[in-house]
């Protein structure tokens, strides 16, 4: 798409949570986030670099979830709205 990202974190959400912070530096910056959002990363950002707005509202659906050879979930609430599908 043309678009190189920044920052690509690796390892668990804290380490990720603190390679982020390295790599802002003085910088502030806007974090879409979900009404779910357990906040692991926003939260080591002091609040006057970061600008954090529920962008998404995450809604459990009852519908039947066809069976997939792959699943990837970006969330723990991307977990829990999946098995709440299948387990309707």
């Amino acid at each position: 798409m043309g678009i190189e990202p920044t920052f690509i974190g690796e390892g668990s959400p804290k380490q990720v949570a603190q390679q982020f912070f390295n790599k802002l530096g003085k910088d502030t910056v806007f974090i879409p986030s979900s009404n779910l959002s357990l906040g692991t990363v926003q939260e080591l950002i002091p609040s006057s670099q970061k600008e954090v707005v529920t962008t998404y509202k995450t809604v459990y659906k009852k519908e039947k979830i066809p069976d997939q050879d792959c699943l990837v979930f970006t969330s723990p609430s991307n977990v829990e709205a999946y098995f709440f599908g299948k387990n309707m």
